[in-house]
């Protein structure tokens, strides 16, 4: 599969639309008709569409939905971001830590992420482990002193 962007000629894509819809209504709808009516949902498909929603207070409030062409994008995206995250923590897990003899070691991507937050993580470990007793504490002997 190519990564590179090709252009989308839309004349084709609305000649042939026409030609498969026509096919299936032979002759009921004008030429004309079916041509503007291919090139309004061509149009329509690219645009952002209107939606009725009601808000906290229970109003009907229209919000701005995006077009059904950015949400095939978007979803494409989201896919190969995914992909591409999946990999990268993988290989980031696989670096990060090991064992060696029997024991588990850290990677020098951790060890090297460690050394220069060792603050951080000694003050989150002490708030995880003590701070709600060291907080009871405080308000006992505020109410002493």
């Amino acid at each position: 599969m190519s990564n590179a962007i090709q252009s989308i000629d839309l004349q084709t894509v609305t000649d042939k639309l026409r030609e498969r819809i026509q096919s299936a209504f032979v002759d009921v709808i004008p030429e004309e008709q079916w041509t503007s009516m291919i090139a309004a949902e061509i149009q329509s498909f690219f645009k952002p569409t209107q939606q009725k929603t009601r808000d906290d207070y229970g109003r009907e409030v229209v919000k701005e939905a995006p077009s059904p062409f950015t949400k095939i994008v978007h979803a494409e995206v989201e896919k190969l971001l995914k992909e591409q995250l999946k990999t990268e923590l993988s290989n980031l897990a696989s670096a990060g830590s090991h064992y060696i003899d029997g024991q588990h070691t850290v990677g020098d991507f951790i060890s090297e992420w460690l050394k220069q937050n060792h603050k951080l993580v000694v003050h989150a470990v002490i708030e995880k482990v003590f701070g709600n007793t060291i907080q009871e504490f405080l308000r006992q002997a505020s109410y002493r002193g």
